[in-house]
């Protein structure tokens, strides 16, 4: 875990924040629902249908792995961080 993975966490996290990408997955979803409602549609278009709709989830899942990962690793950073802080601390306390 490094700061460019927190970089890509911060990214996704505005890309996920966006009104617009918000609407579009609503939108999309909702039409696809919509369309698997419909009785008159056949297995194959059903079967499509569903694929696009488990595509949308999974990208929309990833963004939010990517989230996640870049919060645990600045987690980790700021750990790694106040770990050094408290060696620095004890070496000036000792030479003292």
């Amino acid at each position: 875990m490094n700061e460019k993975d927190v970089r890509r966490g911060d990214d996704a996290q505005r890309v996920l924040a966006e009104p617009i990408l918000q609407e579009a997955f609503a939108e999309i979803r909702n039409r696809l629902v919509s369309q698997l409602e419909s009785a008159e549609i056949d297995q194959n278009r059903r079967r499509r249908i569903n694929d696009l709709l488990v595509a949308t989830a999974k990208v929309k899942k990833y963004l939010e792995s990517v989230v996640a990962y870049g919060a645990a690793a600045a987690l980790e950073i700021e750990k790694q961080e106040t770990m050094l802080e408290r060696m620095k601390a004890r070496v000036i306390r000792r030479a003292a």
